[in-house]
């Protein structure tokens, strides 16, 4: 192996993908109608905690398969979610978990990659799970997972990289993620490293 893709492997392994057990809290399905009808909306009050300027994904933590996970790309403009095979491996999951997929990925380089296959685990935001798709990727990244506009639809989320905000309905009225710039700033500046050293 040359010396570039092993710092190139070297920095990916410093992303280091955290993951977390939380305990299991008794959990809800998300139903059709069952969220406030209120709008949503972002202010200046939301800007609190944000370092400005900054020009930072929005990357957050969830519940996924009873486990909290971090480094997960909020991407609006993503048709799929996705799961990268280190978060596959660190859940524990097996090939058994997966279901057959015809789906190819084409990114905005015209790059194409095949998933690995689907596999389906609940994302949970108290007070509601949310069944979601994961196409599983077998390429390194620095995020753990993408949740796109299937997940952002199905919770009728709104995210905001600027107020570093994802916003979205419950029956108790709105609630929000705050995003982790620290997070994403580290995985912006491995990425540039990865990219020079390539």
């Amino acid at each position: 192996m040359d010396q570039n893709k092993k710092d190139m492997r070297m920095l990916v392994q410093i992303a280091s993908h955290r993951l977390h057990v939380n305990c299991i809290r008794g959990k809800r399905p998300i139903s059709e109608g069952s969220s406030s009808e209120s709008s949503i909306s972002f202010s200046n009050a939301d800007l609190e905690g944000v370092d400005l300027p900054h020009n930072d994904s929005l990357m957050i933590s969830l519940e996924v398969g009873g486990h909290l996970v971090d480094r997960i790309l909020v991407d609006p403009s993503s048709v799929v979610d996705v799961m990268y095979i280190n978060l596959f491996k660190m859940l524990k999951l097996k090939l058994e978990d997966l279901k057959p997929t015809s789906t190819v990925l084409h990114g905005f380089n015209e790059a194409s990659v095949q998933p690995m296959e689907v596999v389906t685990l609940p994302i949970y935001v108290e007070p509601v799970t949310v069944q979601t798709q994961f196409l599983v990727i077998d390429v390194s990244s620095t995020y753990n997972a993408i949740v796109g506009r299937p997940w952002l639809h199905k919770t009728r989320a709104v995210p905001s990289t600027f107020h570093q905000l994802l916003k979205f309905h419950l029956d108790m009225g709105i609630e929000a993620i705050r995003g982790d710039q620290r997070a994403s700033k580290e995985c912006c500046m491995i990425e540039v490293k990865v990219k020079e050293i390539a």
